[in-house]
Protein backbone atom coordinates (compact mmCIF):
# COMPACT_ATOMS: atom_id res chain seq x y z
CA UNK A 1 0.00 0.00 0.00
CA UNK A 2 1.27 3.46 -0.85
CA UNK A 3 0.00 7.02 -0.98
CA UNK A 4 0.65 9.32 -3.90
CA UNK A 5 -0.64 12.82 -3.28
CA UNK A 6 -4.36 12.27 -2.74
CA UNK A 7 -4.55 8.64 -3.83
CA UNK A 8 -4.19 5.37 -1.87
CA UNK A 9 -2.74 2.61 -4.05
CA UNK A 10 -2.24 -1.10 -3.46
CA UNK A 11 0.45 -3.06 -5.26
CA UNK A 12 0.69 -6.80 -5.85
CA UNK A 13 4.09 -8.17 -4.82
CA UNK A 14 6.48 -8.68 -6.48
CA UNK A 15 5.57 -7.21 -9.85
CA UNK A 16 1.80 -6.93 -10.07
CA UNK A 17 -0.05 -3.82 -11.24
CA UNK A 18 -1.11 -1.07 -8.86
CA UNK A 19 -4.78 -0.45 -8.11
CA UNK A 20 -6.22 2.77 -6.72
CA UNK A 21 -8.33 1.99 -3.64
CA UNK A 22 -9.07 5.50 -2.41
CA UNK A 23 -8.86 8.95 -3.92
CA UNK A 24 -9.21 11.80 -1.45
CA UNK A 25 -11.89 14.37 -2.16
CA UNK A 26 -10.85 18.00 -2.79
CA UNK A 27 -9.52 19.70 0.35
CA UNK A 28 -8.37 16.39 1.87
CA UNK A 29 -5.03 14.64 1.79
CA UNK A 30 -3.53 11.30 2.79
CA UNK A 31 -0.70 12.28 5.18
CA UNK A 32 2.58 10.49 4.91
CA UNK A 33 3.54 8.33 7.84
CA UNK A 34 6.19 8.99 10.41
CA UNK A 35 9.26 7.11 11.56
CA UNK A 36 7.46 4.17 13.13
CA UNK A 37 4.91 3.26 10.45
CA UNK A 38 6.78 4.59 7.42
CA UNK A 39 4.88 5.67 4.31
CA UNK A 40 1.95 6.01 4.40
CA UNK A 41 -0.19 6.33 7.55
CA UNK A 42 -1.91 3.08 6.72
CA UNK A 43 -2.07 -0.42 8.20
CA UNK A 44 -3.29 -3.80 7.01
CA UNK A 45 -5.59 -5.74 9.32
CA UNK A 46 -3.96 -8.92 10.71
CA UNK A 47 -5.84 -11.10 8.20
CA UNK A 48 -4.92 -8.80 5.29
CA UNK A 49 -8.53 -8.13 4.22
CA UNK A 50 -8.87 -4.51 5.42
CA UNK A 51 -6.75 -1.36 5.35
CA UNK A 52 -6.99 1.43 7.90
CA UNK A 53 -5.76 4.89 6.98
CA UNK A 54 -5.78 8.49 8.17
CA UNK A 55 -7.41 11.21 6.07
CA UNK A 56 -6.55 14.84 6.85
CA UNK A 57 -7.56 18.33 5.89
CA UNK A 58 -5.12 19.69 3.32
CA UNK A 59 -2.88 22.65 4.07
CA UNK A 60 -1.13 23.85 7.21
CA UNK A 61 -3.89 25.78 8.94
CA UNK A 62 -4.13 25.37 12.74
CA UNK A 63 -7.72 24.21 12.41
CA UNK A 64 -7.04 21.22 10.17
CA UNK A 65 -8.41 17.90 11.38
CA UNK A 66 -7.93 14.17 10.73
CA UNK A 67 -10.30 11.26 10.32
CA UNK A 68 -9.76 7.52 10.53
CA UNK A 69 -11.10 5.38 7.67
CA UNK A 70 -11.11 1.72 6.58
CA UNK A 71 -11.48 0.14 3.15
CA UNK A 72 -11.54 -3.42 1.83
CA UNK A 73 -8.15 -4.46 0.42
CA UNK A 74 -10.03 -6.00 -2.51
CA UNK A 75 -11.68 -2.66 -3.24
CA UNK A 76 -14.99 -1.05 -2.37
CA UNK A 77 -16.42 1.98 -0.64
CA UNK A 78 -14.31 3.41 2.21
CA UNK A 79 -15.98 3.84 5.60
CA UNK A 80 -15.14 6.50 8.19
CA UNK A 81 -14.87 5.03 11.67
CA UNK A 82 -13.61 7.94 13.78
CA UNK A 83 -12.92 11.68 13.94
CA UNK A 84 -9.87 13.02 15.73
CA UNK A 85 -10.78 14.45 19.16
CA UNK A 86 -11.03 18.25 19.40
CA UNK A 87 -8.01 18.47 21.72
CA UNK A 88 -5.76 16.44 19.40
CA UNK A 89 -6.94 16.99 15.87
CA UNK A 90 -4.17 15.30 13.87
CA UNK A 91 -3.93 11.51 13.59
CA UNK A 92 -0.96 9.42 12.49
CA UNK A 93 1.06 6.27 13.13
CA UNK A 94 -1.90 3.99 12.39
CA UNK A 95 -1.49 0.51 13.91
CA UNK A 96 -3.93 -2.40 13.90
CA UNK A 97 -3.92 -4.58 17.01
CA UNK A 98 -2.92 -8.27 16.53
CA UNK A 99 -6.47 -9.54 17.14
CA UNK A 100 -7.96 -7.19 14.55
CA UNK A 101 -10.45 -5.71 17.02
CA UNK A 102 -8.89 -2.28 17.58
CA UNK A 103 -6.99 0.34 15.62
CA UNK A 104 -4.49 2.58 17.38
CA UNK A 105 -3.32 5.98 16.18
CA UNK A 106 -1.15 8.75 17.53
CA UNK A 107 -3.06 11.98 18.13
CA UNK A 108 -1.59 15.46 18.54
CA UNK A 109 -2.65 19.09 18.48
CA UNK A 110 -2.10 20.83 15.17
CA UNK A 111 0.27 23.40 16.65
CA UNK A 112 2.23 20.99 18.89
CA UNK A 113 5.65 19.53 18.26
CA UNK A 114 5.49 15.97 16.94
CA UNK A 115 6.27 13.39 19.63
CA UNK A 116 6.81 9.68 19.06
CA UNK A 117 5.37 6.92 21.20
CA UNK A 118 6.76 3.45 21.80
CA UNK A 119 4.35 0.52 21.83
CA UNK A 120 4.95 -3.12 22.65
CA UNK A 121 2.90 -5.95 21.22
CA UNK A 122 2.35 -8.70 23.80
CA UNK A 123 1.03 -12.25 24.00
CA UNK A 124 1.04 -12.91 20.26
CA UNK A 125 3.75 -15.63 20.41
CA UNK A 126 3.30 -19.14 21.85
CA UNK A 127 4.06 -19.36 25.53
CA UNK A 128 7.63 -20.36 26.32
CA UNK A 129 7.92 -23.93 27.60
CA UNK A 130 8.49 -24.29 31.31
CA UNK A 131 12.13 -24.99 32.22
CA UNK A 132 12.71 -28.66 32.93
CA UNK A 133 12.89 -29.69 36.55
CA UNK A 134 16.38 -30.74 37.57
CA UNK A 135 16.72 -34.43 38.33
CA UNK A 136 19.08 -34.71 41.35
CA UNK A 137 20.02 -38.24 40.30
CA UNK A 138 21.44 -37.17 36.92
CA UNK A 139 25.12 -36.45 36.31
CA UNK A 140 26.07 -32.80 36.69
CA UNK A 141 29.18 -30.68 37.10
CA UNK A 142 29.43 -27.73 39.49
CA UNK A 143 32.30 -25.60 40.76
CA UNK A 144 32.97 -26.06 44.48
CA UNK A 145 36.15 -24.02 44.99
CA UNK A 146 37.03 -20.79 43.21
CA UNK A 147 40.61 -19.46 43.12
CA UNK A 148 42.03 -22.42 45.03
CA UNK A 149 45.54 -21.63 46.26
CA UNK A 150 46.71 -25.19 46.85
CA UNK A 151 46.93 -28.57 45.18
CA UNK A 152 44.05 -31.00 45.08
CA UNK A 153 45.33 -34.57 45.42
CA UNK A 154 42.42 -35.38 47.70
CA UNK A 155 38.85 -36.65 47.68
CA UNK A 156 35.37 -35.61 48.87
CA UNK A 157 33.82 -36.89 52.07
CA UNK A 158 31.04 -39.50 51.83
CA UNK A 159 28.37 -36.86 52.54
CA UNK A 160 29.84 -34.49 49.92
CA UNK A 161 30.36 -31.60 52.34
CA UNK A 162 34.13 -31.77 52.84
CA UNK A 163 37.14 -32.09 50.56
CA UNK A 164 40.68 -33.14 51.46
CA UNK A 165 43.48 -31.26 49.75
CA UNK A 166 47.19 -30.44 49.86
CA UNK A 167 48.12 -26.79 50.40
CA UNK A 168 50.99 -24.83 48.79
CA UNK A 169 53.59 -26.63 50.95
CA UNK A 170 51.80 -29.99 50.58
CA UNK A 171 50.33 -29.86 54.07
CA UNK A 172 47.14 -31.88 54.56
CA UNK A 173 43.89 -29.91 54.83
CA UNK A 174 40.12 -30.25 54.79
CA UNK A 175 37.84 -27.71 53.10
CA UNK A 176 34.21 -27.21 54.14
CA UNK A 177 32.41 -26.82 50.79
CA UNK A 178 29.38 -25.22 52.47
CA UNK A 179 31.13 -22.48 54.47
CA UNK A 180 34.32 -22.27 52.37
CA UNK A 181 36.49 -22.71 55.50
CA UNK A 182 39.90 -24.41 55.13
CA UNK A 183 41.39 -26.32 58.08
CA UNK A 184 44.92 -27.79 58.10
CA UNK A 185 45.50 -31.17 59.75
CA UNK A 186 49.24 -31.16 59.03
CA UNK A 187 50.95 -27.85 58.36
CA UNK A 188 54.32 -27.30 56.69
CA UNK A 189 56.07 -23.95 57.19
CA UNK A 190 58.34 -24.22 54.14
CA UNK A 191 59.65 -26.67 51.54
CA UNK A 192 62.89 -27.11 53.51
CA UNK A 193 61.37 -29.10 56.37
CA UNK A 194 58.13 -30.24 54.76
CA UNK A 195 56.52 -33.65 55.04
CA UNK A 196 54.71 -33.94 51.70
CA UNK A 197 51.12 -35.13 52.01
CA UNK A 198 49.05 -36.33 49.04
CA UNK A 199 46.55 -38.95 47.84
CA UNK A 200 44.28 -38.41 50.84
CA UNK A 201 40.90 -40.14 51.14
CA UNK A 202 38.12 -40.17 53.75
CA UNK A 203 37.00 -43.33 55.52
CA UNK A 204 33.47 -44.56 54.76
CA UNK A 205 32.01 -42.77 57.78
CA UNK A 206 34.07 -39.61 57.23
CA UNK A 207 35.74 -39.80 60.65
CA UNK A 208 39.29 -40.57 59.42
CA UNK A 209 41.58 -39.72 56.53
CA UNK A 210 44.19 -42.00 55.00
CA UNK A 211 47.04 -40.32 53.13
CA UNK A 212 50.57 -40.65 51.82
CA UNK A 213 53.33 -38.67 53.55
CA UNK A 214 56.85 -38.39 52.15
CA UNK A 215 59.18 -37.59 55.04
CA UNK A 216 62.65 -36.03 55.01
CA UNK A 217 64.40 -39.38 54.72
CA UNK A 218 62.58 -39.74 51.37
CA UNK A 219 60.58 -42.58 52.81
CA UNK A 220 56.95 -42.77 51.73
CA UNK A 221 54.64 -43.54 54.63
CA UNK A 222 50.98 -44.51 54.75
CA UNK A 223 49.27 -42.66 57.59
CA UNK A 224 45.80 -42.12 58.99
CA UNK A 225 44.49 -39.22 61.04
CA UNK A 226 41.12 -38.37 62.55
CA UNK A 227 39.23 -35.78 60.50
CA UNK A 228 39.42 -33.38 63.46
CA UNK A 229 43.24 -33.51 63.26
CA UNK A 230 43.87 -35.77 66.27
CA UNK A 231 45.54 -39.19 66.59
CA UNK A 232 47.90 -39.34 63.62
CA UNK A 233 49.27 -42.86 63.16
CA UNK A 234 51.79 -44.42 60.76
CA UNK A 235 50.50 -47.66 59.25
CA UNK A 236 53.41 -48.30 56.86
CA UNK A 237 56.72 -46.58 57.62
CA UNK A 238 58.27 -46.97 54.16
CA UNK A 239 61.31 -48.89 55.40
CA UNK A 240 60.33 -51.82 53.16
CA UNK A 241 60.94 -49.69 50.01
CA UNK A 242 57.28 -49.73 48.94
CA UNK A 243 54.76 -46.99 48.26
CA UNK A 244 51.18 -47.52 49.42
CA UNK A 245 48.70 -45.24 47.66
CA UNK A 246 45.25 -45.44 49.29
CA UNK A 247 42.19 -45.27 47.04
CA UNK A 248 39.40 -46.75 49.16
CA UNK A 249 38.19 -47.99 52.51
CA UNK A 250 36.05 -50.97 53.39
CA UNK A 251 32.57 -50.04 54.58
CA UNK A 252 33.35 -51.10 58.15
CA UNK A 253 36.48 -48.89 58.25
CA UNK A 254 38.78 -51.77 59.18
CA UNK A 255 40.85 -51.87 56.00
CA UNK A 256 42.29 -49.45 53.45
CA UNK A 257 42.50 -50.50 49.82
CA UNK A 258 45.87 -49.43 48.43
CA UNK A 259 48.06 -49.74 45.34
CA UNK A 260 51.43 -51.14 46.43
CA UNK A 261 54.42 -50.52 44.18
CA UNK A 262 58.19 -50.30 44.41
CA UNK A 263 61.29 -52.44 44.91
CA UNK A 264 60.99 -54.22 48.26
CA UNK A 265 64.10 -54.35 50.42
CA UNK A 266 65.33 -57.89 51.16
CA UNK A 267 64.41 -58.98 54.63
CA UNK A 268 64.17 -62.26 56.47
CA UNK A 269 60.46 -62.21 55.74
CA UNK A 270 60.99 -61.52 51.99
CA UNK A 271 64.29 -63.15 50.92
CA UNK A 272 63.40 -62.88 47.20
CA UNK A 273 62.76 -59.14 47.29
CA UNK A 274 64.57 -56.68 45.06
CA UNK A 275 62.49 -56.77 41.87
CA UNK A 276 59.92 -54.07 41.12
CA UNK A 277 56.45 -55.23 42.09
CA UNK A 278 52.91 -53.84 41.82
CA UNK A 279 49.84 -55.17 43.58
CA UNK A 280 46.54 -54.24 45.22
CA UNK A 281 46.30 -54.90 48.95
CA UNK A 282 44.06 -54.49 51.96
CA UNK A 283 45.98 -52.76 54.75
CA UNK A 284 44.68 -52.96 58.27
CA UNK A 285 43.67 -49.57 59.66
CA UNK A 286 44.45 -50.96 63.12
CA UNK A 287 48.06 -52.19 62.80
CA UNK A 288 49.09 -51.71 59.15
CA UNK A 289 49.32 -55.43 58.35
CA UNK A 290 48.93 -56.37 54.69
CA UNK A 291 46.53 -58.81 53.05
CA UNK A 292 47.15 -59.04 49.30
Amino acid sequence: IYTEDRRLKIYSIPDGPARILVEAEPGKTLPRGGFMSGVPNTAFSPDGTMIAYALQDAGESPGRRSELWIVDAAGGSPRKIANAPPSHTLLGEVVWDPLGKMIFAEAQAAESQRMYEHWVMENFLPAAPAPPQEDPTLFRVRKVWDKADGYFMGAPSPNGRYLTYADEYLGLGIRDLVTGENRLLLQNKSWADADYCYNSIFSSDGSRVAYICQVQERLTQLRIVNSDGTSTRVLRDGLDGMDYLPFGWTSDGKYILAHCSGSPIRTAESPTSGDTVSSIAFISALDGSINT
